[in-house]
């Protein structure tokens, strides 16, 4: 996932972008590629999310996400968000799988 962003997510004059807006890409990058094992669908739901950001992201934000593990009951996933080649903030993520819906 591509962030460019605006003046509607950078925090002051200094350019740098909002945490909460990282955090939310950090969960839509997880549960993108949570979807990856349920043809597209979203079966679940985000019950914890740990970011820990690393230095400030000042441009575009490129997010990766993969599955670190995966049940029938829930999935941890791993989000990496860099920017100019930096790695700028790390996320672990727990999906609760809902029961009965998708996969």
């Amino acid at each position: 996932m591509r962030l460019v962003p605006t003046k509607a997510v950078i925090n002051g004059s200094r350019g740098i972008v909002n945490g909460g807006v990282l955090a939310t890409m950090a969960d839509m990058v997880g549960a993108l590629a949570l979807s990856t094992a349920f043809d597209g669908a979203m079966p679940f739901a985000t019950s914890d999310l740990h970011i820990r950001y690393l230095e400030p992201a000042k441009g575009e934000v490129l997010g990766e996400g993969r599955v670190i593990r995966f049940s029938g009951r829930g999935a941890i996933l791993e989000c990496r968000l860099t920017c100019g080649g930096h790695l700028v903030a790390l996320c672990t993520a727990y999906f609760a799988i809902k029961h009965g819906i998708g996969g």
